[in-house]
């Protein structure tokens, strides 16, 4: 796998998305079989260990949370998502998703959002756009105050925000 995010957002950017597959945490279920954790919130998605995306032309990328010191980011990398057996086995397809079906089939943009402070990777959000869609990939934690939704950047699981405006604050 390819990965310098900025040079890999460039070839990224201007092809068309043919699917999008989220690898959520799985965890062996009652019966033994393989059940995986929520990811579908109203105020966004939760993929915790990263997406993989897969273009018209046949390119792989994967986007996934990454580690500077003690600070978490998203980083970005050319080719197939190489993962442990149980994250693959927990993969959910979504460009069937309302939020998604937007970006299937048409070019879009990547926007390689600030490093984190003086590393060369990760970044703090990988942004993908088209005249219909923004789509903000960042490293996030989803948490409830009091039924209220809470997002804290900087944590070790990756979070996708839908729309022009991604409802996080710094921690």
């Amino acid at each position: 796998m390819t990965h310098e995010t900025g040079s890999v957002a460039a070839r990224l950017s201007g092809r068309r998305l043919a699917t999008v597959m989220y690898f959520p945490l799985g965890y062996e279920g009652d019966d033994g079989t393989c059940d995986i954790e929520d990811w579908d919130y109203e105020i966004g998605h939760v993929p915790t260990v990263g997406l993989a995306l897969r273009t018209t032309d046949g390119a792989e990328f994967f986007i996934g949370w990454e580690q500077a010191e003690w600070e978490f980011g998203v980083a970005l990398w050319e080719g197939p998502p190489l993962l442990i057996p149980s994250a693959l086995d927990a993969a959910v397809t979504v460009e069937d998703h309302p939020h998604w079906r937007p970006l299937i089939g048409v070019p879009f943009d990547v926007e390689v959002g600030p490093r984190l402070r003086g590393h060369s990777e990760p970044h703090a959000f990988i942004r993908l756009r088209t005249a219909e869609q923004v789509v903000t990939i960042t490293a996030a934690e989803l948490s409830y105050e009091n039924a209220t939704p809470r997002v804290t950047l900087g944590m070790d699981a990756v979070m996708v925000f839908f729309g022009p405006d991604a409802p996080f604050d710094r921690a």
